[in-house]
C-alpha cells in the first residue's frame, strides 16, 4: 500500500511517487507498507493540528502489474477544537467513574461528603453530549472528616501528569447541570469550584460566580451550562506539569460554618485554544453583551451596533486613555 496523507485535498488527490518531492505534493507520501508486514495496515501520523481538517490516500500496488498502482479515493476526518480531559462515556458503572474520580462519600479526607455517580440516559439524567454524566452530590452541613472542613470535591490524577500548554490551549472548560428540586437542595448554596494541582503539590482553585457574568445560585439551575476559566488564572502552579484537576464545593479553609447540600451534573470536561469567552471579553464588545454573536473584540460592528441603538437606553462604561498596545483601530470623537 502507498499512504498518502496531509491537510491540502488537492495535494493529497494528485500526488503519486514521480512528483512526490515536488511542491505541492512534497510530504504527502507517507512511505509504502508490505503486505504481510506487521505495519502494513497501519500508519501513525503523530500530534496533529485541533480544528483542523486531514486528507488521506491508500493506493494497492503491485510492481508486476502493468496496471499497478490502483489509487484509492480520498477520505478526510477533523480534529476537534479541543482537548478531551474526560466525556465520562467510557465508565462501565459507578465503581469504574469512582476509580477515576475520588468520591468523599467513600473515602475519608475529602471534606464533608461528595457522592460520586454515574448519569446516563437510560436512568434519566441530564446529559450534555453522548450517553452519560457525572453526578455530584455534596453534603456540606456536617464537617468531614479527618480535616474537620465544610466542603465536597472530587480529585482526577494524570499519571503520567499532563501538560495543559500542549497545543496552545488556553482555556479550561466544562459543562454543568443543576436542579431546582428542593429534595436535592439545602441552602445555604455552596460556591462551586475548580482547582489544578501540579507535581509539586502546589494547589490553586477558581470560583465559579467571582467573575462577571457568573452567579453562584446558576448551579441550581436546571439546564446546561458552560464554565471556561483562562488558563491564566492559574498563576501558581505549573501548567506544563498538571498532576491533579478537582471540581468542588464550598471552601477548603472553611472549619466553622456548615453550609448546604445540592446536586449537580457534570459533563465533558475540555481543554480549548483561544476563542471568545464573553464574561471575560471587553465592555464596549456590545455584540457579545446584547447578542448570539460575540467575539470579544471591539471593532467596527460594535460601532454600528451601537449607533443603531443610539440613546435608545442608558450604557455606562468604564473610560481610561487608549494605549498603543494592540492598537487596532482608533475614531477621534469631537477632536478628542
Amino acid at each position: 500500500h502507498d499512504v498518502y496523507f496531509g491537510t491540502d485535498e488537492d495535494a493529497v488527490t494528485d500526488a503519486n511517487t514521480s512528483n512526490r518531492t515536488t511542491s505541492p505534493y512534497s510530504g504527502v507520501w507517507k512511505g509504502r507498507r508490505s503486505v504481510g508486514a506487521e505495519d502494513a495496515n497501519i500508519y501513525d501520523p503523530g500530534g496533529l493540528e485541533l480544528d483542523e481538517t486531514y486528507y488521506w490516500r491508500i493506493d494497492e500496488v503491485d510492481d508486476s502489474n502493468a496496471d499497478s498502482p490502483w489509487v484509492g479515493s480520498v477520505w478526510s476526518f477533523t480534529v476537534a477544537n479541543y482537548i478531551i480531559i474526560d466525556t465520562f462515556e467510557d465508565y462501565g458503572s459507578t465503581e469504574e467513574l469512582t476509580s477515576s474520580w475520588s468520591d468523599g462519600g467513600y473515602s475519608p479526607g475529602n471534606g464533608s461528603c461528595a457522592t460520586i455517580q454515574l448519569g446516563t440516559r437510560q436512568n434519566l439524567k441530564p446529559v450534555y453530549v453522548g450517553d452519560q454524566s457525572m453526578s455530584f452530590s455534596y453534603a456540606n452541613t456536617v464537617q468531614g472528616y479527618p480535616y474537620d472542613t465544610y466542603y465536597s470535591e472530587t480529585e482526577h490524577v494524570f499519571d503520567p501528569s499532563w501538560d495543559f500548554t500542549s497545543a496552545d490551549v488556553r482555556l479550561l472548560t466544562f459543562y454543568f447541570h443543576g436542579s431546582s428540586d428542593p429534595l436535592h437542595w439545602a441552602d445555604p448554596i455552596s460556591q462551586m469550584y475548580v482547582g489544578l494541582k501540579d507535581t509539586t503539590d502546589t494547589y490553586q482553585e477558581v470560583r465559579y460566580g467571582d467573575a462577571s457574568g457568573e452567579d453562584i445560585n446558576d448551579i441550581k439551575t436546571a439546564q446546561w451550562q458552560e464554565w471556561s476559566v483562562p488558563l491564566t488564572e492559574f498563576t501558581n502552579v505549573e501548567l506544563e506539569h498538571i498532576a491533579s484537576i478537582f471540581i468542588g464545593f464550598g471552601d477548603r479553609t472553611n472549619t466553622t460554618t456548615p453550609e448546604g447540600r445540592g446536586r449537580v451534573f457534570i459533563d465533558e470536561v475540555r481543554l480549548y485554544p483561544p476563542k471568545c469567552v464573553p464574561a471575560y471579553g471587553p465592555d464596549a464588545d456590545f455584540r457579545g453583551h446584547w447578542s448570539d454573536t460575540p467575539d470579544c473584540t471591539v471593532d467596527y460592528a460594535d460601532m454600528a451596533y451601537m449607533a443603531e441603538r443610539w440613546l435608545l437606553s442608558d450604557v455606562n462604561l468604564p473610560v481610561s486613555a487608549p494605549g498603543d498596545s494592540n492598537l487596532v483601530a482608533r475614531w477621534e470623537l469631537n477632536g478628542n
